[in-house]
C-alpha cells in the first residue's frame, strides 16, 4: 500500500526555495511522483502539480497522462498513487 498524501513530507524546492514546496516519492515498482506547490507551478494554494516518475526520472509514457497533472487535490494524488502501485 503506498503512502497517502498526508504522510508526504514537503521541503523547500532546491531551485526555487522561496516560491515552491516539493516532495518526491517512489513506490516499490519504480513508479513515483514529484509534487510541487507554489507560484511557478500549475496549482493553487490548495492544489498541486504532479509529475509521474519511473526509476527517478519524469516520464510522460503512462496510461494516466502524457504531461504533468495540474491542480491536483490531495484526494486526486492519493488515487494516483494507488493506481501507480498497480502498474
Amino acid at each position: 500500500m503506498p503512502k497517502q498524501f498526508k504522510d508526504l513530507e514537503f521541503k523547500n524546492h532546491s531551485l526555487q526555495p522561496n516560491y515552491n514546496k516539493h516532495v518526491k516519492y517512489t513506490l516499490d515498482n519504480g513508479y513515483g511522483v514529484s509534487i510541487i506547490n507554489g507560484s511557478s507551478a500549475y496549482c493553487s494554494d490548495e492544489t498541486y502539480e504532479v509529475a509521474i516518475t519511473k526509476d527517478g526520472e519524469i516520464t510522460y509514457d503512462t496510461e494516466f497522462t502524457n504531461d504533468v497533472l495540474g491542480h491536483q487535490t490531495p484526494a486526486d494524488i492519493d488515487e494516483l498513487l494507488i493506481n501507480l502501485a498497480k502498474l
